[in-house]
């Protein structure tokens, strides 16, 4: 019989819980009960229907880009992972987008992907470049179907004409 440390049950919990991929990645619907919001920002509070409750906790940076602080009483779809808090032993949702219930499931997508996007740092400022300056005025142009002179293209002289046309468009004043 193997006997074995509470701490060692709850890491075996905890790892269960994040291998889980539907558990990592959890879109939940429901009423915000039991809200409270500690010195630091942080949001805890539980999503309630009318069967059951899940523990919940928005972290302040996430808070910051979700819409809108939680309300009691608001009813809100949540995006996070389910993780095993191991000091109250007990199971919570860790939100990183809060959104109205009203919200479209495109718009959560998108949200989700962008959340996902920062996370791995691709809107860092340090990943930004600067634009490719604009070539000159008198090099910009463009390239018309429709209107342009009659030339034949069939003839021996075709080549010339058109390289005359383009000499032109690339003319260089001196």
């Amino acid at each position: 019989m193997q006997i074995y440390q509470v701490e060692e049950v709850g890491a075996y919990i905890r790892e269960l819980f994040e291998l889980d991929e539907n558990l990592a990645d959890l879109w939940v619907t429901g009423e915000i009960t039991n809200l409270s919001k500690s010195p630091s920002g942080h949001y805890y509070f539980s999503l309630r229907d009318d069967a059951s409750q899940l523990r919940g906790v928005m972290f302040c940076g996430n808070a910051a880009r979700s819409a809108g602080a939680p309300r009691a009483g608001d009813a809100v779809v949540a995006h996070g992972k389910i993780d095993y808090y191991g000091p109250q032993g007990s199971l919570q949702l860790i939100v990183d987008l809060l959104y109205p219930a009203g919200v479209g499931e495109a718009y959560l997508r998108f949200e989700a992907l962008r959340l996902r996007l920062e996370q791995e740092g691709l809107f860092a400022v340090e990943r930004k470049r600067e634009l490719p300056p604009l070539p000159p005025p008198h090099r910009s142009g463009h390239v018309r179907g429709r209107c342009r002179p009659p030339r034949r293209v069939d003839h021996p002289g075709a080549a010339l004409s058109a390289g005359r046309g383009h000499a032109v468009a690339h003319h260089r004043p001196g």
